[in-house]
């Protein structure tokens, strides 16, 4: 048994996402971003925007609800490996005088 790696990558973030999608919710300057992860929960970023509506820069309000969502998918997938390895056995390396005897009776071959 491989044991799991000890740290997450963007690389290991990107992959668990399988999708997205933007709202601008109507009146306000808030941008939320939902992202799908591939085990089908969802994981949910806002951008308040700007103070002045005048102002409200919609792309730059999309990029950062990503970014607040992106934050809270590395929360996930750090408790799920920690989860992972805590479940995995602790895997011993055994010096040749402590292997099992592989002719010893009742040994499976």
């Amino acid at each position: 048994m491989i044991a799991p790696r000890k740290r997450l990558t963007p690389a290991d973030i990107d992959a668990a996402i399988a999708g997205e999608a933007f709202q601008r919710m109507e009146g306000t300057q808030i941008t939320l971003c939902v992202l799908t992860m591939r085990n089908g929960a969802r994981v949910a970023g806002i951008n308040y925007g700007s103070i002045d509506p005048t102002r409200q820069d919609w792309e730059r309000g999309a990029r950062l609800a990503r970014e607040n969502a992106i934050a809270k998918v590395w929360e996930l997938e750090g408790y799920a490996l920690r989860e992972r390895l805590a479940a995995a056995p602790l895997v011993a390396t055994a010096t040749p005088e402590q292997a099992p005897d592989s002719g010893a009776a009742g040994a499976h071959p």
